[in-house]
This record gives C-alpha cells, structure tokens and sequence, in this order.
C-alpha cells in the first residue's frame, strides 16, 4: 500500500512538474516581452524562491495538522492561477503577480517531499528521494522542448499548457492521491530542536549545497536571454538545450550514479560535479565572445559539462546531509536544506541580473563559473572532516 502511495504522489508531481519545466527555462523571455529590463528581470525571476522560502515552513506545519493532501490541492490551485495570469502578462505588475501565485504553488513540492517520507522507512528513504530527482529530471526532458515547439504557435500556448498541466494533477490528486498516514499518528512525532544534534560539518554541506543552486540557477534565469541576445535564438531553441540538460540529468541519476558513488565514492562525486559546473559555466559565458565556428561548439560543451556537475553535485550532497543526520532531525534539516535552495534560486537572479546589465551578458556565468571552481579546494578539505565510514571515497 505505501508503494502505491509512493507511486501515486509522484504521478502528481511529474504532471505539475511538466508545466513548471515548460515554463521556466524561458520565463526571462517572457518578463522582457513584458517590457522588463534586465535588471528588473532578476528581481522579478527572484519573487518565486522568496515566495517558496517564506510559505514553505508555513505549510509545512499546516500539512502536519490537517494533512498532506489539502495542503498539496491549495498548493496546485496557486499553479494554476500563477500560469494563467503569465498567459496574459503584457507588462511587468502582471508577470510579478503570476511569480507570487506560482511561487504559492511551489509548496507542492516541499510537501511532497514530507509525503515520501510518510510512506518511506527510513532505510529506503534515500531511494524514495532518488524517485522525486528523477521525477524533475524526467519533467525536464519533456517540458522545456514542449514549451518552445508551443512558442512556434504563440507566447500563450506554453503558460495555458502549464495551467492545464497543473490542472490535471489537480484532478489526479483528488480521485487517486490519498493520505499518507494518520493525522493522529503525525502528531506523536517528537519535535526536537535544530542545536540537537546539528553538526557544523552538516551546516557546510548545506552551504555547498546553496552555491551549488545559486551557480546553477544562473542558467535558469539568464541563458534564454542570453542566447536571444548573443546568438538570435529563439524559444524553440531554449526549450531544446534545457531538454539535453534534462536528459543527461536523467540518465546521470537514473543509470550511473550507482556505480559512479560505488567507483569514485561520494566525496570525490562532490568535487568532480562542482568542477564541472564550474568550467560548464565558463564555458557558457566564453562561448559569446569567441569566432563564430567555435560558438555551439563551446556552447554545447558547456552546457553538457554544467549538467553533468549539477546532476553529480546536489543528490550527492543531499545524500551526505542525511547520513551525516541524526534519524530524528532528518525532518527539520531537510527543511533548512530546502530554506538554502530557495535562498540560491532568489538571489541568484537578482545579483545576475545586476552584472548581466552592468559588466556583460556572459558575466552571470562567469561569475557562477568562478565561484563553483572556487569551492572545490574547501569541498576537498570539508570531506575529510566527515565521520561516517559510508561516506569515504
């Protein structure tokens, strides 16, 4: 039974995911077709993580009192709602008010996060968390190609696709969606302090884990803009590199990642990944300013390289925050691990967005570049002050 409940909480979050990956590698497109400038952009594409982290506490707690399921339908109605106003977005006010209600909805995910652990043993919970990477990358495959074939047709076809996606997940979760467990039963958990128990070393791992999505979020916001502005690309185009980026993320997770954590072992996964994301991102940025036979080369060989370190890096980490967590603050720190991914993915459009304006286009990668390969030297020193055997590598 809680297979299927596992099964089933995924189903809903693939369909959501669709529309989200649909929409967000070209999301910067559609604030400038507002009339933002780019150093309104960042700020605008920075309102989704900071609603994510302000509510994701809050419905976590209101999940715990009345259940996950109402709390993961309200979070698809924000969804919805945040899509269909992006469909009509003719100026900056409007696409701000969509990132506020898509934003709310962002608490699909962190609820689904506690749901896994609902129906998971904390022996297999690892495993249920490897489900929900694979569930993004999956979305990603197919979303981001879908949203700029729609482009070819019209600016409104990708968000209607995306309501209609979270519509669907919508109808999904209420028919064959059903609670975890017990509300009664949730409520003996024991509630313990974040000081219990809370290693620095975790409180590292968590930080490479923020600059790990601060690095990767610069693609995120600023490679379609970018890529219209250095090479004419259009969404079509967009839509199809973040699927190859989607792609290698799934077979990396899907296929590899075993025997590469069993080859090389996690801690040297953690420096491999943070240098390639860093030299991907170089790469990226350099790919602007070189001949133009070199251009994609460089380009697709940057992308290629940033995917691979992303997809090495954050299942990595996440992975060394839970063994180096104690059984019963795994709940809490999973939360702070979340709060720091929001606070990557705010700031790093705003910032991006500010030496995309003032210094160059390529700046936003150069600067992700330069700060991922910049980590390595400290990850190579934090790994050995980390006590579980099961980690060594």
């Amino acid at each position: 039974m809680q297979q299927k409940k596992l099964i089933r909480v995924l189903i809903s979050l693939f369909i959501a995911l669709l529309g989200f990956a649909t929409m967000t590698p070209i999301l910067s497109m559609y604030a400038r077709d507002a009339g933002a400038s780019v150093g309104l952009i960042g700020l605008l594409l920075g309102v989704y993580p900071l609603v994510d982290l302000v509510i994701a506490p809050v419905t976590g707690r209101i999940s715990d009192r009345v259940g996950r399921k109402p709390v993961i339908l309200v979070s698809l109605l924000g969804f919805i709602g945040g899509w269909l106003v992006l469909a009509i977005a003719e100026n900056p006010l409007l696409f701000l008010c969509s990132q506020l209600l898509a934003g709310f909805g962002s608490s699909q995910i962190t609820i689904t996060h506690a749901y896994i652990a609902d129906v998971t043993l904390p022996e297999k919970r690892t495993r249920g968390m490897g489900f929900f990477g694979m569930t993004f990358a999956l979305a990603f495959i197919i979303g981001p190609p879908l949203g700029g074939l729609l482009s070819t047709y019209g600016s409104m076809y990708p968000p209607l696709a995306a309501a209609s996606f979270a519509a669907l997940s919508f109808i999904f979760t209420v028919i064959a969606l059903p609670e975890p467990i017990e509300i009664k039963q949730r409520e003996h958990v024991k509630h313990l302090g974040l000081r219990t128990g809370f290693r620095p070393v975790v409180m590292a791992l968590i930080v490479f884990y923020f600059i790990v999505v601060f690095t990767e979020s610069q693609i995120n916001a600023f490679f379609a803009i970018f890529s219209e502005d250095a090479f004419s690309w259009g969404r079509r185009e967009v839509g199809m590199t973040f699927g190859l980026i989607g792609l290698i993320g799934a077979i990396l997770q899907g296929v590899f990642m075993g025997r590469l954590v069993r080859r090389f072992g996690r801690k040297a996964l953690v420096r491999m990944g943070l240098g390639f994301l860093g030299c991907g991102l170089l790469l990226i940025g350099s790919s602007s300013i070189v001949g133009i036979s070199l251009q994609m080369t460089i380009l697709f060989s940057g992308v290629s390289s940033a995917a691979i370190g992303f997809a090495l890096c954050l299942p990595v980490l996440s992975s060394l925050v839970s063994v180096e967590t104690r059984p019963e603050l795994q709940g809490k720190i999973l939360g702070v691990l979340m709060s720091f991914s929001s606070l990557g993915r705010m700031f790093a459009p705003v910032i991006g967005g500010v030496v995309y304006q003032q210094i160059s286009p390529a700046a936003p990668f150069w600067l992700g570049g330069i700060l991922a390969l910049a980590a390595v030297i400290p990850a190579h020193r934090l790994v050995y002050a980390l006590k579980n055997p099961a980690v060594e590598g």
